[in-house]
């Protein structure tokens, strides 16, 4: 605005002068135009200096930009002086013209050419007045002076008239041009008044923005020297305003590093960048400060460039200390490395799914008990993965997980092959700072094996249950047997001598042996049959065997029997008759299996494990075992018959064949050798049963000795006469005691009975004196056998003692610590063998 005010004066002072330059010296006028036209351009530009120092001086504050609007201050006032010289000078030369026209007016029209020339510039005020006077007196006398006198007069009364209208048209301009001027200096002394009271207030503004900040500032010049800094700037730097003055990007008292922890050079700072480039710049960097420790700062360069738009001349450089925040997030990778480690070498397969089930994050761990690759999960749903009839488990699970609950549970999740796998899921919610529900994050325990492992506890608990109810039916069935055995025998015996009496009798008695045989499967099953385990050579054993099975097998059935070892080590501790067993019972289910014919092996093989061998029917313990595999290429089993088929009863043979006892009696013979049974079969693909048995060659042979020795002590295959004398016998099954009774009479002894314990305590007390025996049940109510064996022995009443028992497990029970003979006979039994048993027991006593 006050460029153009003083450029149109200047303009406005030109065309005056040339407007009457008529009457004055037109070069001047010209010359003095000009000047006042460059002193108004002067003036203008160095207005605009002003305006400028002062706007730079408003935006850097420092000592440099005051100085530079001091100088520019000075120019203008300067320039302004000269335009009031240059005005003056236009009033004066003025004033000449006028003079010059009043001795100029010797003719009219001479004088109006000559102004005309005159104000076209084309004759000088002295030249025309020359030319007036030459003209005069070239005219004749008097009517040159008349014509003189006349012109004079007109030319005075017409330069009165102008000279009057020239002045004050002159005194107008003047005092139009020294108002203006005046104007002019007046707006530019407030404009700059203004400008230094704005200059003050941003610098104050500025000094107390800069104390205010947090962030640390400093200003450098192209050079990146430091000239103006903040508080901030020394508490971050950790230096004093005294050791910051004057240091540059390039100071080598600065020890700087790069985020990678290597020393960053001054050209590669942050500010040096930026005024080489001309653009902001910002980074990172590590500053040792001069007591050791180690500040990280983000800094921002911003380059400043000068109103001509050319090379940056200063920069502004803000810097924050983020050497917390650096800390905390490498604490934060580290951590996250550290989990993420920890995670990845978990045992546990870990999986985090949104709040649509699909997957986010699936550890190796998950994916290899899946079968898969992390990424074959992640973006996947969750319900991909899991068993479809798990997926209402899943879903119910899930909702409570909305809800904030945790909890565990079990499922069953699909593998790649399409197998089950039975995990455990503890899982949590997951929610963000404002509550939102982000998904959940499980923790998953493979327990396939463990699943595997109850479902044999439960089978074992299953077994031993049968075993147990298989015991105690054996034992009343054997008091039943023992019954109708002796009555058969004394009815036979004491009968008629028709055969029909007899066959009757006998077939009678064939019938009892058929129900002790079922009663030694149940009691083989239950692990309550006697066995008389010595060290036992299997390759004889198979040997035989093979010409035992040509006889009872199908001769469309193929035979093969295999001794994968050498014959020394092919040996176990087991009772030889119970083998044999084991092995007719698996060789007759693998021939039925092969209606239509087909191959049975029997393979014998030694075994080393040293974990502990998995099997749906119980973990077969660490050890050397001898193996005795029966494979048949028959129609094999699903998985329903495999769960049940060592159960006693269960049977998948006809109606009317088979009592479902063989394969429980397999079980229990080898149960009872410290073995184990393994079974693999599948529908269409044949079955093999393995059978476990200890090796006597790992076991020693002092064991196996040990293992085959002790029959009853004094026990003696010598046989007596009846000796007569008393004989107590003791069975809470009356119908037993009534026989025994019977059969002992018969045979010339004196008997007393007892249906208890505790009866026949009292009653050897009142007459023990003519007591020989005891023969006693070992399993009764209230006082058993062995009990009341060493209850006599306390009062001194040491008697033989022939233990009877329908569960056939009583040899251990036997040594109840009396002095005198003991002997066991198991129900039922045939009369002689009774008799046999009490008379070699009185004879060795």
């Amino acid at each position: 605005m006050l460029a153009a005010t003083v450029l149109t004066l200047g303009a406005t002072v030109a065309i005056l002068g040339w407007r009457y330059g008529a009457h004055a010296d037109a070069d001047a006028w010209r010359d003095r135009a000009g000047a006042i036209v460059d002193e108004s351009g002067r003036a203008a530009l160095a207005l605009a200096r002003v305006d400028d120092a002062a706007r730079t001086a408003l935006a850097l504050g420092d000592a440099r930009s005051r100085a530079r609007l001091d100088a520019a201050t000075a120019d203008l006032d300067g320039s302004l002086g000269r335009l009031d010289t240059l005005v003056r000078f236009v009033s004066a030369q003025h004033a000449r013209v006028a003079v010059a026209m009043r001795a100029s007016a010797a003719h009219e029209e001479l004088v109006e050419r000559l102004v005309a020339d005159r104000v076209a510039g084309r004759v000088a005020p002295s030249r025309a007045i020359e030319t007036l006077d030459s003209a005069a007196a070239a005219l004749p006398a008097r009517a040159a002076l008349g014509l003189v006198a006349r012109e004079q007069a007109a030319a005075r009364d017409r330069h009165a008239r102008r000279e009057d209208a020239q002045r004050r048209a002159t005194t107008w301009v003047v005092v139009a041009i020294l108002l203006l001027a005046g104007v002019v200096v007046l707006w530019a002394a407030r404009t700059v008044e203004r400008q230094v009271t704005r200059l003050a207030q941003g610098e104050q503004r500025l000094a107390s923005m800069m104390e205010a900040m947090e962030e640390g500032v400093v200003l450098q010049d192209a050079n990146a020297v430091i000239h103006v800094w903040n508080p901030s700037a020394e508490r971050i730097l950790g230096l004093t305003g005294e050791q910051i003055a004057g240091r540059s990007s390039f100071d080598p008292r600065w020890r700087v590093i790069d985020e990678d922890g290597q020393p960053l050079p001054g050209d590669r700072h942050m500010v040096p960048v930026a005024l080489r480039t001309g653009r902001r710049c910002t980074g990172v960097m590590g500053v040792e400060r001069p007591d050791g420790t180690r500040v990280w700062i983000k800094v921002h360069a911003v380059p400043l460039r000068s109103l001509d738009g050319r090379a940056p001349t200063t920069a502004v450089c803000t810097f924050a200390d983020v050497t917390a925040e650096r800390l905390a997030t490498h604490a934060l990778a580290e951590s996250e490395a550290r989990y993420r480690v920890i995670a990845e070498t978990s045992a546990e397969g870990i999986v985090r799914v949104d709040a649509e089930l699909r997957i986010t994050y699936a550890n190796g761990r998950l994916a290899t008990m899946l079968g898969r690759q992390p990424d074959e999960l992640v973006g996947h749903d969750v319900r991909d993965f899991v068993h479809p009839d798990d997926h209402a488990l899943l879903l119910a699970n899930f909702a409570r997980r909305r809800e904030g609950q945790t909890g565990r549970y079990d499922l069953r999740c699909r593998h790649a092959d399409g197998s089950d796998v039975w995990v455990s899921n503890s899982s949590a919610p997951l929610f963000d700072a404002a509550g939102q529900f982000l998904g959940g994050l499980g923790m998953l325990t493979d327990i396939s094996a463990r699943r595997v492992l109850e479902a044999e506890v439960r089978q074992a608990h299953k077994m031993d249950a049968m075993g147990r109810m298989a015991s105690a039916v054996a034992h009343d069935f054997n008091n039943l047997l023992t019954v109708i055995r002796s009555v058969a025998n004394l009815r036979r015996d004491a009968g008629p001598t028709g055969d029909r009496w007899v066959e009757d009798m006998n077939e009678i008695l064939g019938a009892v042996d058929r129900g002790a045989s079922l009663t030694a499967h149940l009691l083989a099953f239950c692990r309550a049959l006697p066995a008389e385990p010595r060290e036992l050579p299997v390759a004889p054993l198979l040997r035989d065997f093979r010409t035992t099975l040509a006889r009872l097998v199908p001769s469309f059935v193929r035979i093969d029997v295999r001794l994968d070892a050498d014959d020394a080590q092919l040996r176990i501790l087991a009772d030889p008759l119970q083998v044999e067993r084991a092995l007719l019972n698996l060789a007759g289910n693998a021939a039925d299996a092969m209606p239509f014919g087909g191959d049975l092996v029997v393979r014998a093989f030694v075994t080393e494990t040293e974990a502990p061998i998995a099997s749906r029917y119980g973990a077969i313990a660490p050890g050397t075992y001898v193996c005795l595999a029966v494979a048949d290429t028959g129609a094999g089993m699903t998985e329903a018959v495999l769960s049940h088929l060592f159960e006693p009863f269960f049977s998948t043979k006809p109606q009317g064949r088979g009592t479902g006892l063989g394969l429980a009696t397999v079980y229990g013979i080898v149960q009872q050798a410290g073995g184990g049974v393994t079974v693999r079969s599948s529908p269409g693909e044949g079955t093999t049963v393995t059978l476990f048995f200890p090796s006597a060659t790992a076991v020693g042979r002092g064991a196996a000795e040990a293992a085959s020795g002790g029959g009853p002590a004094g026990a003696s295959p010598a046989t007596a006469p009846a000796v007569a004398g008393a004989v107590l016998v003791v069975d809470d099954e009356p119908a037993v005691r009534s026989i025994v009774a019977r059969v002992l009479a018969a045979r010339g002894y004196e008997v007393l009975v007892a249906g208890s314990g505790a009866e026949a305590l009292e009653l050897m007390l009142a007459r023990g004196s003519r007591v020989r025996a005891l023969i006693t049940d070992v399993k009764m109510p209230g006082m058993t056998g062995v009990e009341l064996a060493r209850a006599l022995a306390a009062q001194g009443i040491e008697l033989p003692v022939l233990f009877l028992s329908g569960q056939l497990d009583a040899p251990v029970p036997l040594k109840h610590g009396g002095r005198h003979p003991q002997q066991f006979l198991g129900k039922p039994f045939r009369n002689h063998d009774l008799m046999h048993a009490l008379e070699r027991l009185l004879h060795v006593a």
